[in-house]
């Protein structure tokens, strides 16, 4: 395979943006978090012992200020992106994000393109959507990265080379996935299969 055979399905959050460290924060600010200092699972009220609600309620206020979207980005994240831009891969966000798990989807996507402007992500589209696997499916993607568990299988079935970002809500004893530390790992196994 040619560099410019690469079509990769990139995940936002996690893989370029640090967006459970930044709820957490959030959610630390708003004197939800109780004695927990970090959030290892998608549940992060259960771990807090505050409801969904509140959590919810914090995240949307931090939503519509923007502090919830404008973190710097993972140390690494851009400079990985363009280095595989620059060898010719096509570039393809696959985001969750603003598809309704939290309330403002529109607000949210808005954030997120100012977000990739600002930081000059390369891309060749961005795609807001949970049914990853039907996307990575239509855009023929080669290779992946996702946080999510489900994800990274939906990617799979798609039949896209697939790597799971190692983060403590994803870790399951035994089963066999391929792994990366970050974004810049991610693309050093790609480019040193090409």
């Amino acid at each position: 395979m040619k560099t410019s055979d690469l079509r990769l399905g990139i995940d936002f959050d996690e893989p370029i943006y640090p967006w459970h460290s930044r709820a957490h924060d959030v959610a630390t600010q708003a004197g939800i978090t109780g004695d927990c200092t970090r959030s290892f699972t998608w549940f992060p009220w259960e771990e807090y012992g505050c409801t969904k609600g509140e959590w919810v309620a914090a995240l949307t206020e931090a939503t519509l200020d923007g502090y919830l979207y404008s973190a710097a980005p993972n140390e690494g994240a851009v400079e990985a992106l363009q280095q595989l831009a620059d060898v010719g891969a096509q570039i393809f966000l696959i985001t969750a994000r603003g598809n309704g798990r939290l309330p403002n989807a529109d607000v949210i996507r808005q954030h997120t393109h100012d977000y990739i402007d600002r930081w000059n992500i390369p891309h060749h589209g961005v795609y807001f959507t949970r049914d990853k696997g039907t996307v990575a499916r239509q855009l023929k993607v080669t290779h992946a990265i996702d946080d999510n568990l489900e994800n990274y299988l939906a990617f799979v079935g798609a039949g896209a080379i697939t790597y799971l970002l190692d983060t403590p809500w994803n870790m399951v004893p035994g089963f066999p996935v391929r792994r990366v530390n970050s974004l810049s790992e991610f693309a050093e196994q790609i480019l040193v299969k090409v």
